[in-house]
């Protein structure tokens, strides 16, 4: 998600990163809908993230973003005013990833996440998503202290 951030939306790559990590569940709600969706219609239900750019203020050196998830036309309802808008598309961005992963050779799963309606599982599942920030904050730290 970070490199579609950064290469569809002008972040940079620093920037989508922490995106990501700040907006996580907001975007892993997203995949969920998106597949749940997908189970019942084909083509993109334009769930994503957008990146809107805002118009410089007195002063200002560097042009503010801020981060929206939701469908297209109410983010880009929202975004009235803004300089421009950049959106990723998370149907887009789960057929990529699976369309890259099939050329490397790797099978993944046929939903990547949990049905909430599924209670305990979908808590199991966030709980595993959990510690995996945990783990990947930790390596963070890690690497930063040693720099």
């Amino acid at each position: 998600m970070a490199f579609w951030l950064a290469r569809g939306c002008g972040l940079t790559l620093r920037q989508a990163a922490d995106e990501v990590r700040e907006h996580g569940p907001g975007w892993l709600d997203l995949l969920t809908r998106v597949e749940q969706w997908g189970e019942r219609d084909q083509g993109d239900p334009m769930l994503g993230v957008g990146i809107v750019w805002l118009s410089f203020e007195e002063g200002q050196k560097q042009r503010r973003y801020r981060v929206m998830l939701g469908k297209l036309h109410e983010i880009a309802a929202a975004s009235t005013g803004a300089y421009t808008l950049g959106f990723v598309s998370i149907a887009r961005a789960r057929t990529a990833l699976y369309a890259n992963a099939k050329d490397a050779g790797i099978t993944l799963p046929k939903r990547l996440t949990v049905d909430p309606r599924n209670k305990r599982a979908h808590e199991d599942w966030q709980r595993q998503i959990r510690a995996y920030q945990a783990a990947a904050g930790a390596r963070i730290a890690r690497a930063l202290l040693k720099a």
